[in-house]
């Protein structure tokens, strides 16, 4: 079954839950303005339009090329459905926050008792509009490589050191020696692996 939806002058004929075979007809100058944009990191970016009160679609676009245009699911979010249709290299996590999205609700927070693997999720925290701030990670080595910890108390000794390490400033933590744009120290809590 299939329907045909017009978006900037550009119709475009969408079969089911799949890619449209279409999307070069869309209408770069107009298309964008009919939508919302709900998730991007300057490369990738996912924009919504409601096709009718009911129904709407998602379009996926890398460096501003439309690529893919799926149909959301009843009372399905963008962020859900960014979520289900992952399937890169990297860290769903780390990949929805550097979309705008809190990528953390999709860790398992566990306590320093915690009796396995665990990694550390870091909020940085800045002003909002900070330009090139930092998002939300795992924290990781001088190498870029996760650091995984054997237990949630060795990843706890790792938070306390990062809060409780001294500076080159008396009485100030490392933590609260700021940057251009930071509010505060990174919030660091224990997830599992």
């Amino acid at each position: 079954m299939s329907q045909i939806i017009n978006i900037g002058g550009s119709k475009l004929r969408l079969y089911g839950n799949g890619p449209a075979h279409n999307l070069s007809q869309l209408n770069t100058r107009d298309w964008r303005d009919l939508c919302d944009c709900v998730a991007d990191d300057n490369m990738v970016s996912y924009f919504l339009f409601r096709a009718t009160a009911k129904t709407a679609c998602i379009i996926y676009c890398y460096q501003g090329t439309p690529l893919s245009i799926d149909w959301l699911a009843d009372g399905e979010t963008p962020e859900q459905y960014i979520a289900d249709s992952y399937n890169g290299d990297g860290e769903l996590a780390e990949y929805l926050s550097g979309l705008g999205f809190n990528g953390k609700h999709v860790l398992d927070v566990v306590v320093a008792s915690h009796d396995g693997p665990c990694r550390v999720w870091c909020e940085p925290q800045y002003l909002h509009g900070t330009y090139n701030a930092p998002v939300d990670g795992f924290a990781r080595d001088d190498g870029d490589a996760i650091i995984e910890f054997a237990s949630g108390k060795d990843a706890q000794a790792y938070i306390d050191d990062y809060y409780n390490e001294p500076s080159a400033y008396d009485g100030v933590r490392e933590c609260n020696v700021l940057c251009h744009g930071q509010a505060g120290a990174d919030i660091l809590t224990i997830v599992a692996a």
